[in-house]
């Protein structure tokens, strides 16, 4: 019989604050430079978490993104050394689009390097060995299927960002992810 236990407490009563659970972090999501000389990471630019580098050893830190309305979750670096890929979709419509952009170049512009209507973009395959290009896979031909794209990363930084992609191999219908 458990009756007579006394049950204590073990939370407290205190509400957790909702910018506590909710809020930006101060730094999220650094990645190293695959040459080891820049660090990247998330961090809040008027309240909106926006990409910035630092090389390694200091502690400037440089605006690399100004997104002003949705924020960057994530961001991961191109073989190059010099590219950043992140993800973002247009207000909320889940559509995430692959951006790219030049984190040596202070004031550069993010490509689209999907820039389909409707379209995702997913799985994204970098290679040490070919650190100009890059696969991704987008639904652009059939919402339910995600063929894989090779992306000429200096083409597209360019401006001819859908000049830039090549069908690289076609979903037969059964494949629900690429790997290497």
């Amino acid at each position: 019989d458990m009756s007579n236990l006394k049950m204590g407490r073990t939370t407290s009563e205190e509400l957790i604050p909702r910018e506590v659970l909710f809020g930006n972090p101060e730094y999220a999501a650094p990645a190293l430079s695959p040459d080891g000389k820049l660090l990247a990471f998330l961090k809040p630019e008027q309240g909106v978490l926006n990409i910035f580098v630092r090389t390694v050893g200091s502690t400037q830190d440089r605006l690399v993104t100004n997104d002003s309305l949705r924020g960057i979750r994530g961001v991961s670096w191109a073989q190059d050394s010099k590219t950043l890929l992140f993800s973002q979709d247009v207000g909320g419509d889940e559509n995430f689009h692959l951006y790219a952009i030049d984190a040596t170049t202070e004031g550069a512009i993010a490509v689209d390097l999907t820039p389909f209507k409707g379209a995702k973009a997913q799985n994204i395959i970098t290679n040490k060995r070919f650190p100009l290009e890059l696969l991704v896979g987008i639904n652009k031909r059939d919402v339910a299927k995600f063929d894989m794209y090779r992306v000429d990363l200096t083409r597209a930084l360019a401006g001819d960002a859908e000049g830039a992609l090549t069908l690289d191999t076609e979903n037969p219908g059964d494949v629900v992810g690429w790997g290497t």
